[in-house]
């Protein structure tokens, strides 16, 4: 009896309670207020990058270091390869209940290791200017295919793999133009403008370099692709990839818009990164690639990592991008004069998705042996959840037997989690969607004379957990509390 009362009393707190008469029984109308806490939550939020600092914030997506996993180091010979490392990143996080995800490097950066081709495939006729690989090159591509392949063989699907970049193009791999090899091309900008861009639109040498780059993660095949031998002759050649279907994709921008139109016409499951986030001058997605960007959160993630290159007006320039690209994820690299924690946890509060119980409305008494309840949900976050990052929500409603709290019913709901989308306009949190959702259950053989109480919750199927949700009250195991029924 005690714990009950106790229990009834926490609840005054933070909920408000009205009860309306339906002949002899009440409903019950319970408000929530909005917690202002950080949620950790799978698939969201924080990352933390190695060797930058301490961790700010709690993370569920770790990232494996990129020195560790690069193409010469996995594949260092002719059909051998060496998974051992990529594989005890992802066993070690899956201990601590988390995912991982990762770029595979063929070029790091010439102050970071260079090149990754392994020297294997430069024996073949791959070819090395100027300290990076030529992406052109017929044997960079066909072996970088041939590897990607086992990529997939081996790991599309795995669900603890929260998301793969794309790779094998420009500096670090994120795409970014190369000042005599990047290419502008006229007639994938004119098709793109007329709706009517595929995979034929690319004419020059380099943009069907890069197509057929993202085309061994996303899949597809071209007759008559063009790249050079190692005597820079070009040839006709044919390629099919079968690609990733099953694990979460995510194509990286830094400056070459055209590959990342490319993705969002072929595929729209793939997310879109951007690895300078927090810069005045790099910054500029919210100019460049404002149509994609704005369609592309609604069905894949936006993944950021903060840029080497700040100022002082970081934080808000990275909250304005955050915002308007619907991020789920940011990854630490902010240098040691600019790390301030305050302005993380401000920035990173909403980030992904964050689920709110506003209200519920229930029958207090068992009528003709039923559960009767209705909820309005919201999701004051920035995104939704995205189910090929690993996750598979639903939501449960739990009776509860007073006093010892033992499961007496628990009932899945017919609600697809991943469609409750925030605000379209983040800047109006009015217009967040309601979502109602309704249970008319019979509940069987309930002992008599017991107090029930009722408790409701989202459930990761994946992880088996409850998720934290963004609603104050009573809890249990991050089930909420709505409401007690006599029996």
């Amino acid at each position: 009896m005690f714990l009950f009362l106790l229990f009834a009393y926490i609840q005054l707190i933070s909920i408000a309670y009205a009860s309306v008469k339906s002949g002899g029984s009440s409903f019950v109308e319970v408000s929530y207020t909005e917690s202002v806490e950080y949620l950790t939550n799978p698939g969201i939020g924080w990352q933390h990058m190695p060797n930058i600092g301490s961790q700010m914030l709690p993370e569920t997506v770790e990232s494996i270091p990129r020195e560790q996993i690069s193409w010469k180091i996995l594949n260092p010979g002719e059909n051998i390869y060496n998974w051992s490392i990529l594989d005890g990143y992802i066993d070690a996080a899956k201990k601590r209940g988390n995912q991982v995800s990762f770029r595979i490097y063929t070029m790091r950066g010439e102050s970071f290791g260079g090149h990754q081709v392994p020297d294997w495939v430069i024996k073949k006729g791959a070819k090395i200017t100027n300290g990076a690989p030529d992406y052109s090159n017929c044997v960079y591509q066909e072996e970088f295919g041939k590897f990607i392949n086992q990529v997939v063989n081996r790991y599309d699907g795995n669900s603890s793999i929260a998301f793969i970049d794309i790779s094998g193009y420009g500096n670090f791999n994120e795409w970014s133009w190369q000042d005599g090899v990047t290419e502008f091309d006229k007639k994938w900008e004119e098709d793109y403008k007329l709706n009517r861009a595929n995979r034929d639109s690319f004419s020059t040498l380099d943009g069907q370099t890069r197509r057929r780059l993202v085309d061994t993660f996303i899949g597809g095949s071209y007759i008559g692709h063009k790249c050079r031998d190692n005597n820079n002759k070009v040839l006709s050649v044919n390629y099919s990839y079968p690609g990733f279907k099953y694990t979460q994709l995510v194509m990286p921008y830094a400056g070459i818009r055209q590959s990342t139109q490319y993705v969002y016409v072929m595929r729209k499951d793939v997310g879109f990164r951007f690895d300078c986030l927090g810069s005045t001058t790099l910054d500029n997605i919210r100019t460049k690639l404002s149509n994609e960007v704005n369609n592309i959160w609604k069905n894949a993630p936006v993944i950021f990592e903060f840029c080497a290159y700040l100022n002082n007006n970081l934080y808000s320039q990275a909250q304005a991008t955050l915002k308007f690209a619907h991020g789920s994820i940011v990854r630490d690299n902010i240098r040691s004069q600019f790390r301030d924690s305050k302005s993380i946890l401000n920035l990173m509060l909403k980030a992904g998705y964050r689920y709110y119980l506003k209200r519920a409305r229930y029958l207090n008494t068992f009528l003709n042996n039923k559960l009767i309840l209705e909820m309005t949900w919201n999701n004051v976050g920035y995104a939704p959840y995205y189910k090929k990052m690993g996750q598979d929500f639903e939501l449960r409603v739990l009776l509860f037997k007073q006093p010892n709290l033992t499961i007496a019913r628990e009932y899945i709901l017919n609600t697809d989690i991943s469609k409750w989308m925030p605000a379209d306009n983040l800047d109006n949190q009015n217009s967040t969607p309601d979502y109602k959702v309704f249970l008319d259950q019979n509940v069987g053989n309930l002992e008599k004379g017991v107090v029930y109480s009722i408790y409701v919750g989202i459930y990761d199927k994946i992880s088996k957990k409850f998720i934290n949700i963004a609603s104050n009250g009573s809890k249990h195991n991050n089930l909420i509390f709505i409401g007690n029924i006599s029996h």
